[in-house]
């Protein structure tokens, strides 16, 4: 999908390392709220601060999409979302990261009632230990 010129002309300037650290800016206000916690921020910011210098350095929407294979999928998600925000602040209709694929769920086991009183009569007891 090509971008109209009015949209690329209102992101030129945003190399992928302005697009971090405005996403991590916005995360960082979000965990000063209390809207997010500290760990999550520690999360994102490790995430996305260690893409490396050259893939930060590039102009954020004309990176190949093929250039951000080999990103850990946690990094991919984070990038994610800083293009969607991209996208939501600046009206750009493109995200340039790959879909991620979603994860099938695991079915829900449910034993039946027999094997749960067996499952609890051979389980072992723990004792507390007193201090």
């Amino acid at each position: 999908m090509e971008m109209a010129a009015k949209e690329k002309e209102k992101c030129r300037d945003w190399y992928l390392r302005k697009l971090i650290q405005f996403y991590v800016g916005k995360k960082v206000s979000q965990c000063e709220t209390g809207h997010l916690r500290q760990s999550s921020l520690d999360t994102i910011k490790h995430a996305l601060f260690s893409i490396d210098e050259p893939l930060q350095a590039k102009l954020a929407l004309n990176i190949r999409p093929s250039e951000f294979n080999g990103l850990p999928e946690n990094t991919l998600k984070h990038l994610h979302s800083a293009y969607l925000l991209l996208k939501a602040l600046r009206n750009v209709g493109v995200s340039l990261i790959p879909k991620l694929k979603r994860k099938g769920e695991k079915p829900l086991f449910i034993p039946a009632f027999e094997n749960v009183e067996r499952m609890i009569e051979v389980a072992p007891v723990r004792k507390k230990k007193r201090p």
